[in-house]
């Protein structure tokens, strides 16, 4: 059977309006999500069509067509829609190969996307020897991870006869910033200990881009129920903190793994970055927002040999106040990047150039443990596994498949080559 593309449009659409991207969502015009789960059962692609089309008129911006990176006219042009057969494959084959996801998806051209040549989400389904494998691909513009898995999970209720929560598309809740002076702003980030990108880090980063080093990814790493609540209980002793979180402590027992593996010498100045989500946590953004709301902030600020109850403790003060809810920490450091990006500052509150160094010595960790990845379930079951996207985090935290449990870590780039080097399990908690 030759691969057939349908394309699917909104049942219902709304008139036709433009939603126009903010300033986040043009900082990530440039990535590209991708979703991959693998089911040990075949997939309806009519009732995914149909589920499709009754959907997308509360995603109408991603049936539409992008204009210049700045706005996407809501024309119900469609998404692509992708059918093939792999009776070659298997689910344990593609559950244990990863690497199989890429060619298992569509293509997802950046540059057509901007300029409204192709839709900003793409679709393929591909049924296997035993099972089926659900792939799409979106312009991380429009989503970003809590609302590309939030999407994926409302269309598997759509097919399913389930309710979901309505998703939220009023591009109105993002701030507008008021027009200070540049020398201001400026100021202010510096007084933040915001960093300036060092335009030749960048430069040096982009032959480890172009040569597909950046996204080189380890096999998963495993950390089960037992061993995570062991991580937890333990750095709660050692850093005095008793409410120190699971996914708090595991973080700072990722950091410490990183500066071993990188072999930073004892007393090495290195920072910490965590991936927070904005939603909840700034008053104008509710649970369904949709659009891009993450926000990177420093977590631990240590030296590479201290104690794990050292960094744990750190991470934990410095997180607190943008875990709020409502965090004014959070909504003063979102004002300022936006102050940043009217001015086309260079300014960040971390050195993002100094993650993809041979020895970086900033350690970021992204994680999606609490995001609806495995909540898709068709009317058929859920997925026996959800492959990562292929982005370059550093540090990834992943959803164990239910039935295993825990998490998973997967290192992507220079990590990835330094945890090749290690000795079996040099993951595992010591304690």
């Amino acid at each position: 059977m030759t691969d057939r593309t349908t394309w699917v449009r909104a049942d219902d659409p709304p008139a036709s309006e433009s939603w126009v991207l903010t300033p986040f969502d043009r900082a990530n015009l440039w990535l590209v999500l991708r979703g991959t789960w693998v089911f040990d059962h075949v997939l309806d692609a009519t009732a995914l069509q149909e589920g499709l089309a009754g959907l997308l008129a509360c995603y109408p911006h991603l049936a539409g067509r992008m204009h210049g990176g700045k706005v996407i006219e809501c024309s119900n042009a469609g998404v692509p829609f992708t059918t093939a057969e792999r009776p070659d494959l298997h689910v344990a084959e593609v559950c244990e190969r990863q690497d199989l996801a890429g060619e298992l998806a569509n293509p997802l051209h950046k540059g057509r996307v901007k300029t409204g040549r192709e839709a900003p989400m793409t679709v393929r389904l591909t049924r296997l020897a035993d099972g089926s494998v659900l792939s799409v691909r979106c312009t991380h513009a429009c989503l970003d991870g809590s609302a590309f898995y939030s999407f994926v999970r409302n269309w598997a209720r759509v097919c399913a006869g389930r309710a979901f929560p309505p998703p939220l598309l009023d591009q109105s809740r993002m701030p507008v910033p008021p027009k200070r002076p540049r020398a201001e702003v400026i100021r202010d980030a510096k007084a933040a200990g915001w960093t300036r990108i060092s335009i030749l880090r960048l430069l040096a980063a982009i032959p480890n881009l172009l040569g597909g080093r950046l996204l080189e990814r380890t096999a998963p790493l495993p950390f089960s129920e037992a061993t995570l609540a062991r991580i937890r209980q333990t750095l709660r002793d050692a850093s005095g903190c008793p409410d120190i979180s699971t996914q708090e402590a595991l973080g700072a027992h990722l950091v410490r793994l990183a500066t071993r593996i990188h072999g930073l010498p004892n007393g090495t100045p290195c920072t910490q970055v965590v991936v927070m989500d904005m939603r909840e946590r700034f008053a104008r953004f509710p649970r369904e927002f949709v659009g891009n709301a993450p926000f990177v902030v420093r977590g631990a600020v240590f030296r590479a040999g201290a104690s794990l109850g050292e960094v744990a403790a750190d991470a934990h003060r410095r997180t607190a106040p943008f875990l709020a809810r409502p965090s004014a920490a959070l909504a003063n450091a979102m004002a300022l990047t936006l102050e940043t990006t009217q001015h086309r500052l260079l300014l960040l509150p971390y050195d993002a150039t100094a993650m993809h160094q041979r020895r970086p010595t900033l350690l970021y960790l992204n994680n999606f443990v609490k995001l609806p990845v495995y909540d898709v379930d068709f009317g058929g079951g859920g997925p026996v596994r959800v492959i990562p996207h292929d982005l370059p985090d550093p540090w990834l935290v992943w959803p164990a498949p239910p039935k295993q449990g825990g998490v998973e870590v997967y290192l992507t780039g220079v990590a990835a080559r330094a945890a090749a080097r290690q000795r079996p399990g040099w993951w595992g908690f010591e304690g």
